[in-house]
């Protein structure tokens, strides 16, 4: 009866075109440059707000972080404007969010990068994103899916990367 429910999903991260005139909207008329999953996002938000107006007990929105720093297309990471209007739209309908099982993946940049680049590549979207989640009054928090290279389970599922915020000897 105390619980605290929360939704999760993966790929729901960012709502709306990269740029948008109004700055707020997730809806766009252009075709290009959406979130990587607009149609996901979106039906993440849609169940989410039938939920509430059902009267269903939901408190809060998981939006699984799993990024991939090279990604194309669809598996880019969304844009920090992106993820502002998600958690902000989320918001409004009296939910708290958080990004969960958050990780940046960089095994897929361009292989004349060294690893000072990829790092810096990986370092700047847990800064942008996580800049642009803590701008966010309903932002409730992150967990990182793992902390360590490690024991990260990318190597198990993906292939070898090196995902999280410490290297194997937990340096970065």
């Amino acid at each position: 009866p105390d619980a605290f429910l929360i939704y999760n999903d993966n790929k729901v991260e960012g709502c709306g075109a990269i740029e948008t005139n109004d700055g707020d909207s997730c809806s766009s008329d252009s075709r290009h440059n959406k979130a990587p999953i607009q149609a996901k996002a979106d039906g993440f938000y849609n169940l989410l707000k039938d939920l509430v107006e059902k009267g269903v007990p939901i408190h809060g929105a998981g939006m699984q972080a799993h990024f991939s720093a090279g990604g194309t297309k669809h598996q880019r990471p969304p844009t920090p404007a992106m993820v502002k209007r998600q958690i902000r739209r989320i918001g409004e309908l009296g939910l708290k969010v958080n990004m969960s099982e958050m990780d940046v993946r960089i095994s897929k940049l361009p292989a004349s990068a060294d690893d000072e680049l990829k790092s810096a590549a990986q370092t700047q979207i847990y800064q942008d994103i996580l800049s642009a989640a803590l701008s966010e009054p309903s932002f409730d928090g992150i967990w990182l899916w793992g902390f360590a290279d490690r024991h990260t389970w990318v190597k198990n599922f993906y292939y070898d990367d090196a995902p999280l915020i410490f290297d194997e000897k937990y340096q970065r």
